[in-house]
């Protein structure tokens, strides 16, 4: 359990990585990029960028081997060493599988409307809560995800229509990525069973450097190489990673893009695990805001990075896009509580247990290091 400040500090890296990452993932993907012969080509390769995304959570390894030379003098983990390392493998493989979807999907999706897609993921951790781990919800909470839900619902309508009206050839991928999108945030959801048992008998630097050494190991090893043999007309399944090679050798830009994408999903990703060890509901909410902040992002970098007969960032379909956000802000709002209906009746004691999770869970940090 870390301090408050840890924590604030935690919250604010979250926002700045958790902004910056998705825009420039997408601007990776679709963006062209010199090649060979005076040609340019899209860096279209999702494994490989989920490959990036777990080569960035391996250096949380450092410290973790910095932790295991000086185990003498702190209270060693429930589980750590090749005991975690094994166990790790399932949530590890719901990993790649989730953000390779996910990047797929940016390759299609406006980086906005998919960081509001990623609200998907309350009503998935909501109903593996209830499954899982025996949680009650109350009439409240799904009205909130009713809410969430029908503004991702406006959002991607308002995408949809977009893509239709200026004829766009990819229509139909848009439609696909949605439902990759719901099916993501559902393995994510699976995930987070997994992690949730990890974090609370080992921490955080170790878990997240773990599930990066197995990324590395299985997409290398099996993902890869089964994408550069399948055939070419197998969209986000065929990949050739020698024209990404080929592509960093002509592009600094690439490889600076990279290098900044690498840093920011991997301090992301640590920082979610460590604010999701304290308090799942909190780190949830802070995420909510994310599509604001993406969205601000992505019209700046729109600014800066138009190009002649680029379409406008603004049009009659971005207010359906707009109200949708408004409507998923304020479905989260009530899941957690923040906005309180009128018509609902708040019991003292659901209130209570939404509001100290992280109180409850520093009690029991502290009583594990009692015992």
């Amino acid at each position: 359990m870390g301090s408050l400040f840890t924590q604030i500090i935690a919250v604010i890296i979250l926002f700045i990585t958790g902004s910056i990452y998705p825009v420039v993932n997408n601007y990776i993907l679709t963006h062209q990029f010199p090649y060979k012969n005076g040609l340019t080509l899209q860096f279209r390769q999702p494994w490989l960028q989920t490959f990036f995304v777990c080569f960035g959570m391996t250096f949380f390894m450092i410290p973790t081997l910095i932790r295991a030379k000086c185990k003498a003098n702190i209270k060693a983990d429930k589980i750590s060493g090749f005991n975690l390392f094994r166990v790790i493998i399932a949530p590890s493989l719901l990993t790649i599988l989730y953000v390779a979807l996910q990047t797929y999907c940016l390759m299609f999706m406006p980086v906005n409307i998919w960081q509001i897609f990623n609200e998907f993921y309350l009503l998935f951790n909501a109903f593996f809560s209830v499954t899982f781990r025996g949680q009650k919800l109350h009439f409240t909470d799904w009205t909130g995800l009713f809410f969430v839900v029908i503004g991702i619902a406006f959002a991607g309508v308002a995408s949809l229509m977009r893509s239709i009206s200026e004829r766009s050839a990819t229509t139909t991928e848009l439609f696909f990525s949605f439902i990759l999108q719901i099916l993501a945030h559902c393995l994510k959801g699976f995930a987070s069973l997994g992690e949730d048992y990890m974090l609370q008998n080992s921490n955080t630097v170790t878990v997240t450097g773990f599930e990066g050494l197995w990324g590395i190991y299985l997409i290398a090893f099996i993902f890869l190489p089964f994408c550069n043999i399948t055939k070419s007309q197998y969209v986000g399944i065929h990949e050739i990673t020698a024209d990404a090679v080929t592509l960093f050798q002509n592009s600094t830009a690439l490889i600076i893009l990279e290098i900044v994408f690498i840093c920011c999903i991997a301090f992301y990703r640590f920082c979610s695990l460590y604010l999701y060890s304290l308090s799942s509901f909190r780190k949830t909410l802070y995420e909510s805001f994310l599509p604001i902040t993406v969205w601000l992002i992505s019209y700046f970098t729109h600014l800066f990075t138009k190009q002649e007969n680029s379409r406008k960032f603004f049009d009659y379909n971005s207010y359906f896009e707009a109200s949708g956000l408004i409507i998923t802000l304020f479905g989260s709002f009530i899941y957690h509580r923040i906005i309180r209906l009128p018509c609902f009746a708040y019991s003292k004691e659901t209130i209570d247990n939404n509001s100290s999770e992280v109180q409850i869970a520093a009690k029991n940090y502290l009583l594990q290091q009692e015992i």
